[in-house]
């Protein structure tokens, strides 16, 4: 995936390397500019300062631990993640890091299923702005 020039929402999971991706794309003035690793969970950070993808790494297990399932649901959690309609996340800087609210939607379930993420970041870049 070329994140440089992507210019529209993506979001997609990875099945066989268990990696769940969100991406806002970018503005006509903005491109990709570096990640942040947390880990598990790497963000895309544009030009302009602003998160605009979030991958996340072992993602049954990330969301297995969101959603406070047995671990036997596993293949539930992928069943969801392959059938998902809607993905889409805000981004809010903190003091201390960052709160990620992840906003997912299954083509059967109406509801969408906020998951929230707070992150501690020692050493947050000082230019990461909130995205809405």
């Amino acid at each position: 995936m070329n994140t440089k020039k992507m210019k529209k929402n993506y979001f997609n999971y990875d099945e066989k390397n268990d990696i769940f991706t969100i991406h806002k794309g970018f503005t006509d003035n903005e491109t990709f500019d570096g990640n942040i690793d947390t880990g598990n969970i790497i963000f895309d950070v544009s030009t302009k300062g602003r998160i605009r993808g979030v991958e996340i790494m072992d993602a049954t297990r990330f969301f297995n631990q969101s959603y406070k399932l047995s671990p036997t649901n596993i293949k539930e959690i992928q069943k969801r993640l392959q059938v998902l309609n809607k993905a889409d996340f805000k981004a809010q800087a903190t003091p201390n890091g960052m709160i990620i609210t992840l906003f997912t939607q299954t083509k059967k379930l109406t509801k969408i299923v906020p998951t929230k993420i707070a992150l501690p970041l020692e050493m947050r870049p000082n230019q990461i702005k909130v995205i809405t």
